[in-house]
């Protein structure tokens, strides 16, 4: 699925008075600009401009309303170990999904944005006897993975499928629509009456790099998310922080008769789960998760801590480092580019990058990238920059490699 701009039929910008497209709220929808004078896609692209998101303390919803970024989406080639392991895993958990919430035997499955079809690809192996098709606009390869499933490169938006699907799937794609109501009105429509839609999202319960980045449009609450899918007639039945990476969120959705979300002004101390109400306009009953989500002007204040740290991290890491030393720096992901946009000084100060394995990593311009067995220098302070789910166990693998323990800096924690 090709990422979409950041300017949305949604957006509250477009409007007179800024207000949340979810709960419609005006006073509890406010806007946070970053100090630091660059942003960032998810793919590395710096946008020369400071970071701005709509934060809504009565749903949580959360808006990114920065200028959009004509540049093609740079994406991996997804042939990294770590790649290949997220696919497998996702195709594992999106299977117990299956087979949890769908009554068909051998069904249709639909994956939007498929990318590199190689969860496609694991799907169809995975749900024997089902009919599996892949699409995007912009696939990271262009041949053919496998013959199990059909490959489809085209706009899911205007794409027409002739039948329905017993369970449309998307995987971090939904938090970068531009037409959201669109795009959730179309997986409805291409759902059989009793399929369910399974739309994986960066989770509101893990606050992380993620809203960092400019292409991410939205950042879900189930709150929001039950009001967003009601004005299509969707209706949300489950929706848990996915068994595969704690910070991916799994919302799982089927039809519904027409009904209205609505919210009801969140007094102070009281939980934004008690202040939701859903107006029935038929007889369809809607049910709504029963899990106590945190009050949505708690959520914020966290949200806009973690942006403030980023604010003051250049000046933290550079006093840590030693006059004169090398500095290295450990990954070449999604935080090794947040160090190249919104740490510049730091990435000065980078002359190697190094990595367990080359194999599927992206190229820097600048410094050296290296596979760490190919590095023999010692004396050097390392720049861990990768998710703090896995810092502390590169750290100490790096202090198994030889390096000092007190000269590794840990980017987050």
């Amino acid at each position: 699925m090709a990422r979409r701009s950041p300017h949305t039929n949604l957006n509250p910008m477009k409007s007179s008075q800024a207000h949340c497209p979810a709960c419609l709220s005006i006073e509890a929808f406010r806007s946070y600009t970053s100090t630091l004078p660059r942003s960032m896609r998810s793919d590395g692209v710096v946008i020369e401009e400071p970071l701005v998101k709509f934060l809504c303390d009565n749903c949580g919803l959360a808006i990114c309303a920065n200028k959009r970024s004509d540049d093609a989406y740079s994406r991996s080639d997804g042939t990294s170990t770590y790649e290949l392991d997220r696919h497998r895993a996702v195709a594992a958990g999106v299977k117990k999904i299956i087979d949890l919430y769908s009554s068909s035997i051998n069904g249709r499955l639909l994956e939007i944005g498929a990318a590199s079809f190689r969860t496609t690809d694991l799907l169809a192996t995975l749900l024997d006897g089902w009919e599996v098709i892949g699409i995007d606009s912009s696939p990271e390869i262009r041949q053919d993975t496998s013959n199990s499933f059909t490959r489809v490169v085209g706009d899911y938006a205007t794409y027409p499928f002739d039948l329905g699907f017993d369970v449309v799937f998307s995987n971090n794609v939904i938090e970068h629509i531009e037409e959201l109501r669109h795009f959730l009105d179309k997986m409805r429509h291409d759902l059989v009456v009793d399929g369910v839609v399974i739309a994986c999202t960066p989770s509101y319960t893990s606050i992380n790099h993620e809203l960092l980045f400019t292409d991410h449009l939205w950042h879900f609450t189930p709150q929001a998310m039950d009001v967003l899918c009601s004005q299509v007639n969707l209706r949300v039945v489950a929706q848990y922080v996915s068994d595969w990476d704690s910070r991916t969120h799994v919302y799982i959705m089927e039809r519904c008769s027409e009904v209205r979300g609505t919210f009801r002004t969140q007094s102070a101390g009281t939980d934004s789960s008690d202040s939701y109400t859903l107006e029935k306009m038929t007889s369809a009953v809607c049910e709504l998760p029963t899990s106590r989500m945190p009050r949505a002007v708690d959520l914020n204040s966290k949200r806009r801590g973690y942006l403030a740290t980023w604010e003051s991290k250049q000046s933290e890491i550079l006093q840590q480092l030693v006059p004169g030393r090398t500095l290295v720096m450990f990954g070449a992901g999604e935080y090794a580019q947040i160090v190249r946009t919104l740490l510049p000084d730091v990435y000065k100060e980078v002359k190697i990058i190094v990595v367990d394995s080359i194999a599927g990593c992206r190229n820097f311009a600048g410094p050296e990238l290296l596979a760490l067995s190919k590095y023999h220098e010692r004396d050097v302070d390392v720049l861990v920059a990768v998710s703090p789910l896995n810092a502390l166990i590169v750290k100490k693998n790096l202090i198994d490699a030889g390096f000092r323990a007190e000269s590794i800096l840990l980017l987050e924690t």
